[in-house]
């Protein structure tokens, strides 16, 4: 049994298709690379976060950027605590990772380094040791600058 379509059905169709996928387009860039903001205040220094809480977003984080500004950061959020292990898959710069657990205290602080050309079975893998329900990369040493220690409460906002 053959279909036979008029030409106003197919231009209609072709429309239809073009409009769903331009929906698509605008959704998938709109939920995926947009990222909330927050201010955080780490020992008397206000720092921008950019907040990875969505499973894109995380996977994004902070690669391919060339530079981070020196008071700015990303937090990942994370529904519950546990191990999370990072790693430096198309990042182009130095950073700081910090996690800490739901009562926002410090569990681990670690600083990676880029690892351009490696192949994705050789990356470094960057975890904490303690469960975590935050992580927070900043540049690299600004931990240090900032005197950030295991054990050190940071005052989050409420960022559920």
């Amino acid at each position: 049994m053959a279909l036979h379509l008029s030409k106003n059905s197919i231009t209609i169709i072709i429309i239809l298709l073009f409009i769903i996928f331009g929906i698509l387009i605008f959704y998938f860039t709109q939920t995926s690379s947009t990222f909330n903001s927050t201010t955080i205040n780490i020992n008397n220094q206000q720092i921008n976060l950019e907040i990875a809480k969505t499973n894109s977003q995380k996977a994004k984080g902070l690669s391919g950027r060339t530079s981070l500004c020196s008071d700015c950061g990303m937090i990942f959020i994370f529904n519950k605590e546990g191990i999370y292990p990072f790693w430096m898959k198309d990042t182009l710069i130095p950073l700081d990772m910090i996690w800490l657990n739901s009562q926002g205290l410090i569990v681990s602080i670690l600083t990676a380094k880029p690892e351009p050309n490696t192949p994705i079975t050789q990356l470094k893998l960057y975890q904490n040791q303690m469960p975590a329900k935050y992580v927070i990369e900043l540049n690299a040493n600004h931990a240090q600058e900032l005197n950030l220690k295991i054990g050190d409460k940071m005052e989050l906002p409420s960022l559920r």
